[in-house]
Formats: structure tokens, C-alpha cells, sequence
């Protein structure tokens, strides 16, 4: 592990709980808080996470948008 590496880790470890905490379920509501983009844990992110947030986020919002026309 190189000294980048870990600086990263760190800068990451005020985001995880949140991020985690939105990821524990998909809510039915598709405009619930949880399925906004954490602007902050962004910035923090490298290109890798970045990305593979941002797909799950989309993942995320698809499930959320289908729940939400299924009540209807």
C-alpha cells in the first residue's frame, strides 16, 4: 500500500457509513433522499469508485422509479 492509497482510505472513511446506510435498502419512493447524488463523497472519490457509484446510483433509481409506478 503506498501513501496515496492510504490517504484515500481515510479521506473515504466519513463517507462509507452514509453511503452504506443509503445502499441498505431501495426506498419505494423514487425522489427519497438516499437516491441523490453525494456531491461531498464525490469529490473524494477516485475515478474507479466514482464510477461504480454512479452506476449503482442509476441502479438504484431505476428499482425506485418502478416501485413507484407499481402503487399507481
Amino acid at each position: 500500500m503506498n501513501i496515496d492509497n492510504i490517504i484515500y482510505q481515510i479521506k473515504m472513511l466519513k463517507h462509507r457509513p452514509r453511503l452504506f446506510w443509503h445502499r441498505l435498502w431501495i426506498r419505494k419512493n423514487e425522489f427519497h433522499k438516499s437516491l441523490n447524488q453525494d456531491f461531498e463523497a464525490l469529490m473524494d472519490m477516485n475515478e474507479a469508485d466514482r464510477d461504480k457509484y454512479t452506476k449503482d446510483l442509476i441502479r438504484r433509481r431505476k428499482i425506485a422509479h418502478n416501485r413507484d409506478l407499481m402503487r399507481v
